[in-house]
């Protein structure tokens, strides 16, 4: 009975959490203009507060969807790619009767596509002026989604003379996803 309790205290803590994250964004979104917004950028105090990752993601995505920062923005827009389809009902759930929210979305998702862009760029950047490319968070991320941009750098890496036999090594690890 007690831990059922605790469990079910819990509980209404979380959806509390939420509830209060969702009243906050809408209550300040009615409070600023949308250039006010565009401008927000959420403190780490919030996104500590929050406690659940993947809630702190989501509303860290809606608070700075218009404030797409590559450098910065790398593990949050990583971590969108890999589990977007866990965190998507989470986003909807949270902001769908927002009236900017198909809006947000879109906008999130053309930022999804810079940050491919930007990571692919990257990781050649990476192998024409190093020679090597399985040490940034670039690739660990376009490896892990089975980026098929990787199977054509592979293989070129490979045949080049100036790759490590260590790199060659590391790539040969991930290959197998190409064939």
């Amino acid at each position: 009975m007690k831990t059922r309790l605790s469990k079910t205290l819990v509980g209404l803590i979380i959806v509390g959490g939420i509830f209060f994250v969702s009243c906050d964004i809408s209550r300040k979104k009615g409070e600023n203009s949308d250039k006010e917004n565009s401008n927000q950028v959420i403190n780490s105090d919030t996104y500590l507060s929050i406690r659940d990752p993947d809630t702190a993601l989501v509303v860290f995505l809606y608070r700075n969807y218009k404030n797409f920062d590559y450098e910065n923005q790398i593990e949050e827009y990583g971590r969108w790619r890999l589990e977007k389809a866990k965190l998507l009902p989470l986003f909807k759930n949270l902001f769908e009767r927002e009236a900017n929210y198909e809006d947000v979305v879109s906008l999130i998702e053309l930022n999804l596509v810079k940050y491919i862009d930007s990571s692919r760029l990257k990781v050649e950047s990476d192998y024409v002026n190093y020679h090597e490319i399985s040490n940034s968070k670039e690739y660990d991320y376009l490896t892990e989604a089975k980026d098929t941009f990787l199977c054509k750098l592979y293989f070129k890496m490979i045949a080049d003379s100036k790759v490590s036999k260590n790199e060659k090594e590391k790539l040969r690890r991930h290959i197998n996803y190409c064939q």
